[in-house]
């Protein structure tokens, strides 16, 4: 396992390949401060051409285009930079992912019925609760005595996605959960020893073998499976409460940091 910043960086949707990838220069030019350059320029040249001739309109232009690419050799590479465009894509890529893990979760919804739908109608108001949560705690760290920053409010916000990814997940576990399913491999275990009984033929016995191997291993994970549903439940109430626990505590102290 790699450091932890790369770890973040992994499951965040921005690893060292990623990273690699971006184009810095391309993002100072199509940032909001250059864009407002370009527009200011071609305002200025607009108003220069009327008193001063057609000429004079490229001036305000050329200027913005010398001033963009002396930037281009320094800001790039800036430290600030690179974090904040960094910082821009994480959250773009924890938007698309909160948006996919809604969409399934939503459509996995209208096929659980009974407790398991009341089940996920909590994990829904509990995940509304951290970002409402996460929204103030946004608030507090604008504040000059918190001592919250913005990795803390990025790290905040990922434990959100990761709340729904493991909600996701426990209903992936429900599904594997099903009983029939556990019946047909023990029926198809049945049917093999059965054959085996029957059977001379060294080549078809080892076939019959190695699937009965196989069957038994199916047995196995789904016999542990109760298990992991009951480690993943217990996980996303502890998630739930220590996000909540954490709020409480930095409303109480401003100071107090996420660690």
């Amino acid at each position: 396992m790699g450091d932890a910043r790369s770890e973040w960086d992994r499951v965040s949707g921005l690893s060292e390949e990623q990273r690699e990838a971006t184009n810095d220069v391309r993002e100072m030019a199509t940032s909001q401060l250059s864009q407002v350059g370009l527009f200011g320029s071609i305002m200025a040249g607009a108003l220069l051409s009327s008193p001063l001739g057609i000429g004079f309109a490229a001036i305000p232009l050329l200027g913005f285009v010398g001033t963009e690419a002396i930037a281009a050799l320094f800001i790039p590479s800036s430290p600030v930079f690179r974090h904040r465009v960094d910082q821009r894509k994480r959250r773009e890529h924890r938007t698309e992912v909160r948006t996919q893990l809604l969409d399934k979760i939503t459509e996995a919804a209208g096929t659980l019925e009974g407790r398991r739908a009341e089940q996920l109608m909590a994990y829904g108001k509990d995940h509304q609760r951290m970002r409402d949560r996460l929204a103030t705690l946004e608030k507090i760290a604008r504040r000059r005595e918190s001592e919250l920053s913005d990795v803390d409010i990025d790290r905040l916000d990922e434990a959100t996605v990761d709340y729904l990814r493991l909600v996701y997940s426990r209903i992936v576990l429900w599904g594997r959960l099903d009983g029939s399913r556990t019946v047909a491999v023990k029926r198809q275990l049945a049917e093999i020893d059965k054959l085996l009984v029957d059977t001379n033929n060294a080549a078809d016995r080892k076939n019959l073998e190695r699937a009965k191997d196989d069957l038994e291993r199916i047995l196995e994970r789904r016999a542990r499976l109760p298990a992991q549903d009951a480690a993943s439940a217990a996980q996303l109430t502890a998630m739930a409460e220590t996000f909540e626990d954490l709020y409480h505590r930095i409303q109480t102290n401003p100071t107090v940091g996420v660690s």
